[in-house]
C-alpha cells in the first residue's frame, strides 16, 4: 500500500506525545503527527521526540497549535491554553519550525510566509483551514486558494475543514441543510484540481446535526460524508502520500493506554480497509 498512516497525536490527548507514539507503534500506525504545543519544545527537545520515534521506527511530523481566542471550549483546546501550552496567532513558522525536517502542517493565513521561505523549507505544508477567529488574522478562503493557484503552494486536505471554510465559517453546523452529495461533490472536486500539491490527508467526518461539539472528528463510517468513496477515489487517482485519521478525543481513554491502543486498531484497521 503506498499510502503511510498516521495517529493524530491530538485525538489521545492528554496523553504525552511518547505515550501517543507507544500507541501509534503497538497500533501498526506508520508514524504520528504531533501538535506543536509550546512546553513540547522546551523539554523533551524536539530532537529528543525524534529519537523517541525512530527507536520505534516510526516517522513523525508536525502541526501547528495556536491560541485562538480565549473563548474556546473544547477542552482538547482549551486545557493546553490554560497551562500555557498553545502559542499566540502572530508566532511565525519560522520560530515554529525553523529547525524542524519533518513534514509541517500550518494554517492557511501563513502562506505569505511559506511562499517567501519554499526553498529553505519545502517541508512546510498549509492545511485547508485559514481563518484565524481574530481580525488581524483573517485570510479569507479565496484569498489563500488564489496564492495556493498562484504559487503552487503544498497542502494537507482536510475534509472537515474544507468544507466548513469554503464557507468562511469555522463550525460544522453552518453545514446544515447541505446535501451529503453536495458536500462529496466539493471534496472530490478540490482534490481533483489540486491533486499535484496534496502531500497529506486528513480524514475526518462530520454530523452538523450533532453541532460544533457533538459533531465533529466522528467515526469515519459516522457522520454525512462518504470516506470510503473519497478513499477509493484518491487511490483510483494515483495519488500518493500520508492520510491521518482523526478521532475525536472523547472515543478514547483518558487513563488506559490498553484501551488506546485498541480503539488506535480499530481505526487504523477501518481506513486502511477504504484504501484496499
Amino acid at each position: 500500500m503506498s499510502q503511510k498512516f498516521f495517529l493524530q497525536s491530538l485525538s489521545v490527548f492528554p496523553a504525552s506525545a511518547v505515550t501517543a507514539m507507544d500507541i501509534a507503534e503497538q497500533a501498526g500506525f506508520d508514524g504520528l503527527e504531533m501538535f506543536r504545543f509550546r512546553f513540547l519544545w522546551s523539554y523533551p527537545s524536539l530532537e529528543r521526540y525524534r529519537e523517541n520515534a525512530t527507536v520505534r521506527q516510526l516517522e513523525l511530523h508536525l502541526h501547528e497549535a495556536l491560541d485562538w481566542n480565549s473563548d474556546v471550549t473544547h477542552p482538547e483546546i482549551r486545557i493546553p491554553a490554560l497551562w500555557g501550552g498553545l502559542l499566540p496567532v502572530d508566532a511565525s513558522l519560522e520560530d515554529q519550525f525553523g529547525d524542524a525536517t519533518e513534514l509541517v502542517v500550518a494554517y492557511g493565513y501563513h502562506w505569505r510566509e511559506v511562499v517567501k521561505n519554499r526553498r529553505v523549507h519545502p517541508n512546510w505544508t498549509l492545511q485547508t483551514a485559514t481563518t484565524v477567529p481574530n481580525g488581524n488574522y483573517n485570510c479569507p478562503f479565496e484569498e489563500f486558494i488564489d496564492a495556493v493557484g498562484e504559487h503552487e503552494i503544498s497542502l494537507t486536505l482536510d475534509t472537515q475543514h474544507l468544507l466548513e471554510y469554503q464557507i468562511g465559517k469555522h463550525g460544522v453546523e453552518n453545514l446544515v441543510g447541505v446535501p451529503p452529495a453536495v458536500l462529496m461533490k466539493r471534496l472530490v472536486d478540490f482534490f481533483d484540481k489540486y491533486r499535484h500539491l496534496v502531500r497529506e490527508i486528513h480524514l475526518n467526518n462530520f454530523s452538523p446535526a450533532r453541532g460544533n461539539r457533538g459533531g465533529r472528528n466522528l467515526w469515519l463510517d459516522d457522520g454525512v460524508l462518504d470516506i470510503r468513496e473519497f478513499c477509493q477515489h484518491v487511490q483510483a487517482s494515483g495519488w500518493k502520500g500520508s492520510v491521518t485519521p482523526e478521532l475525536h478525543p472523547r472515543f478514547f481513554s483518558r487513563f488506559s493506554t490498553r484501551k488506546n491502543v485498541n480503539v488506535a486498531k480499530r481505526l487504523l484497521e477501518q481506513v486502511r480497509g477504504y484504501w484496499s
